[in-house]
């Protein structure tokens, strides 16, 4: 029993090592450079401005290193400052949670208040064009 137990402790481990893995390199496939976007397109001809941002925001750091970075400040709960806002992300993530919530317990309950009786009623009514 306790090496089952280890077993799946080390598969948890290293399947939410992957998923943060996973997350940062989605992150960073995205198109266009974040830089420019948070400058706009007159910071874009000042190349000593726009390397000292990137040196800022260590985006002239190796893919390898900003992970590890990452997973350093995901473990101490400290996700980083926003480019687009200038908050920390979990502020923003604040910000935005209530109505995530709202719209995932709205879309939750329809769900059950809909699946349930449609469900049951498929049951009662095998094979007919209910179910």
């Amino acid at each position: 029993m306790p090496r089952y137990i280890v077993s799946r402790l080390v598969a948890t481990a290293l399947m939410a090592l992957l998923a943060t893995l996973v997350i940062f390199l989605i992150a960073n496939m995205v198109p266009g450079d974040p830089v420019l976007a948070q400058l706009g397109d007159v910071a874009a001809s000042n190349k000593a401005f726009v390397a000292e941002w990137r040196a800022k925001w260590g985006l002239d750091l190796p893919l390898w290193e900003r992970y590890l970075i990452f997973l350093k400040g995901l473990l101490h709960g400290d996700l980083g400052v926003s480019i687009a806002s200038q908050r920390p992300v979990l502020e923003d993530i604040g910000q935005y949670a209530p109505a995530t919530i709202e719209l995932a317990t709205v879309g939750f309950l329809l769900s059950l208040l809909l699946g349930v009786p449609l469900g049951m009623l498929a049951a009662i009514k095998r094979d007919s064009w209910v179910d």
